[in-house]
């Protein structure tokens, strides 16, 4: 929340800016005075950064999980009391909107989301949102769909909505990563699951200690099903119905994800996987294992395959390839800028896709932290923003004297 006795930036920019500059640019003020305050309000960057030991509360949680619970679509007039809907019909133009409830959205400057539209207010009363900016612009989810590293950022504009259309919390975009954050510490596994309603966020996640203290005992099993689904369940296990144990033996093996550049990973089993550099692949590759069973993995709209290794056969150990992102489009195609060059060499290779999503090598003499130098393979436009990076470490296999 806003400590009202610190001192704002917002309110004291008339102090800083030389005159000299308020005559030349009188809007120049106003601008800066407008960023700062939607910086400094509740949930913002400059608030966050200032109260981030707070944020960090367990404590805290609980008014975080009754807003995540928006997203519960509604449906007719069975909606949720933590879900924020629309109670009449609102027009593109309407600076009021009359909803259910205001709890847990800042007082001002937050930002709200309808259907498509985001809008920004002044103010708020118990039931309402006033001096509404409509079809307004802000980051509207943590992780862009297909590529998890990049906020997503939207453009809107003003639009009509009917009432019972479901009102999102768009301030606590951020703040929902701490709460993540703690369910993905001391609970992994359940971090992307909400609890059953009526929970106590900070008991669950204070004693989480004495769940795993007694994981798999049927207690542990009993607590977990009533943390998620509120339920009560009875536990049956198959041992207490079997005549004799199985003395088979349980086949160990280590796993690998891959994504394929060329042929069919699945005709792969039960030949041999190598890794080496691309002029090293039947020459010195650097480890080496059979395959037992392989395995296609579904994830964000892409197709990997996982390769199961047996563990009694493997040589040496397999390395994950280095992998980073073009940061901008550059005005020389010897030069590539990129997110980080960390653990790639100091000259050698790197991979990038083409506009038929083939790989094409690209030799490169030397680099700084963030630069390769001296590039040679690219085609004759230069990279562009956001263009996957991948080093020169590669797992390869051989099906019917094939390379795969």
């Amino acid at each position: 929340m806003l400590d009202n006795t610190k001192v704002k930036i917002s309110n004291i920019l008339s102090s800083l800016l030389p005159d000299f500059i308020e005559a030349d640019n009188p809007k120049f003020k106003e601008f800066l005075e407008q960023y700062y305050i939607f910086e400094e309000r509740q949930y913002g960057t400059t608030n966050i950064a200032d109260d981030l030991a707070e944020y960090k509360d367990i404590s805290r949680l609980s008014e975080i999980e009754t807003v995540r619970v928006q997203t519960i679509p509604a449906t007719g007039t069975n909606v949720p009391p933590q879900v924020v809907v629309l109670t009449t019909d609102v027009l593109s133009f309407d600076g009021t909107l009359n909803v259910s409830h205001t709890k847990g959205f800042p007082d001002t400057y937050g930002l709200l989301k309808i259907d498509d539209e985001i809008i920004t207010y002044t103010g708020k009363t118990a039931t309402s949102f006033t001096g509404c900016k409509r079809g307004f612009s802000g980051i509207s989810a943590i992780a862009t769909e297909g590529d998890p590293e990049y906020l997503t950022f939207s453009e809107t504009e003003s639009a009509e909505h009917s009432a019972l259309s479901v009102v999102l919390n768009l301030g606590f975009v951020f703040i929902g990563q701490f709460y993540s954050k703690f369910k993905s510490q001391f609970l992994p596994g359940v971090e992307q699951r909400s609890f059953a309603p009526g929970l106590s966020v900070e008991n669950i996640l204070s004693r989480a200690k004495d769940f795993y203290t007694s994981k798999g005992t049927d207690s542990s099993i009993d607590l977990l099903f009533k943390v998620l689904f509120g339920k009560d369940v009875v536990i049956k296990k198959p041992f207490d119905s079997t005549i004799s144990v199985s003395d088979s033996q349980w086949q160990i093996s280590d796993e690998i994800v891959v994504e394929a550049l060329s042929g069919n990973p699945m005709n792969l089993k039960l030949f041999t996987l190598f890794q080496g550099t691309q002029t090293g692949f039947s020459t010195n590759p650097s480890a080496s294992a059979a395959i037992s069973n392989v395995e296609e993995v579904f994830s964000s709209n892409k197709t990997y395959h996982k390769l199961f290794l047996s563990r009694d056969t493997v040589e040496n150990t397999f390395k994950v390839n280095n992998k980073t992102r073009v940061l901008k489009k550059g005005d020389s195609l010897s030069v590539v800028t990129v997110d980080s060059t960390v653990g790639f060499g100091n000259t050698g290779y790197f991979w990038y896709p083409n506009s038929l999503g083939t790989y094409q090598q690209v030799k490169y003499t030397s680099k700084s932290y963030n630069q390769f130098f001296g590039c040679v393979g690219i085609a004759s436009t230069s990279l562009a923003e956001n263009t996957p990076i991948i080093g020169n470490d590669f797992v390869f296999g051989y099906e019917n004297n094939d390379l795969t």
